[in-house]
Order: C-alpha cells, then structure tokens, then sequence
C-alpha cells in the first residue's frame, strides 16, 4: 500500500505545487490580515479546491487512456486497494497543502496583526482549506472513475 501511495503522489506533484502556488502566492500578494475572511475566499481557497478537483478528475482517466489501468489490476492487488491508495494519496496532499499556507500566512502575518493571530482562526482556516480540497478531491476522483469507463471491468 505504502508503494502505492507513494507512486500517487510521485504523479500528483505538479497539482500538488500547483495548489501550494495558488495558495501561498494569495496569502504574499494580499493583505494578510485577510486571510480569513471572505474577502479573499475566491483565491487562498478557491486556488486549491479548483486544482485538487482536477487532480481527482485525472486519477483514473490518466491510468485509463495510458492503458495502464488495465496492467495495474492483473497484479495481485485488489481495486480498491488501488482505489484506496489513490484517496489516500489525495487527502494527503490536501492536508499538506492546508498545513503549508497555514504556516506561510503565521510567517507572513505583519507584526501588528500578531495578537490577533491565535490558534483558532489558525485552526480554522487549515480545516476549511483540508476539507473542502479534500472533498473536491473525493468528487473528482469519483467522476474519474465514472467518466472513462468503470473501474472494476470486472476485475476484483
């Protein structure tokens, strides 16, 4: 499994800096005082949620037109091993995306802002980024698995 999830993330890494971009480059280029009100929702969040859709999207889709779907499921592992690893792998590249600009915006946060900088809003901005990347990743690797054709293919 651990081999598993390692090839995911090995795949992924473009999405994965694509995400930690889009959001820490928001956090730098707007105001950090900002960071989590609303007023800039469509970029420190939306950034991610978008790119981490896409990456559930391709999952599948890339195994399948790469016709290596196919070869990855005559090997002795089960599809939702395969599957497992796959949301296992996005989540966790969710979750480190939302620990990363957690950390940049405490570091780029101006002095005066300090005292209003506590755990809780720290704590609150890494949940709405992990989990809503996270469920925008889970979305779009259940369509993956739907668009190009099924999963199982009687395999499993």
């Amino acid at each position: 499994m651990k081999r598993l999830i390692a090839k995911e993330l090995r795949e992924h890494w473009p999405y994965i800096a694509g995400a930690l971009v889009g959001s820490t480059g928001m956090i730098l280029v707007v105001d950090p005082r900002f960071f989590w009100d609303r007023s800039v929702w469509g970029g420190w969040l939306a950034i991610p949620v978008l790119i981490f859709f896409v990456m559930g999207l391709s999952a599948y889709s890339r195994e399948y037109s790469r016709e290596t779907l196919s070869f990855a499921l005559s090997r002795p592992v089960r599809w939702w091993w395969l599957y497992l690893a796959k949301m296992l792998a996005g989540l966790i590249a969710c979750t480190l995306v939302a620990a990363i600009s957690s950390g940049v915006h405490v570091a780029a946060c101006r002095e005066s802002y300090r005292p209003f900088l506590d755990a809780a809003g720290v704590g609150n901005g890494f949940a709405r980024m992990a989990v809503s990347s996270g469920l925008a990743f889970v979305m779009g690797l259940a369509l993956s698995c739907v668009v190009p054709g099924r999963l199982r293919d009687g395999h499993g």
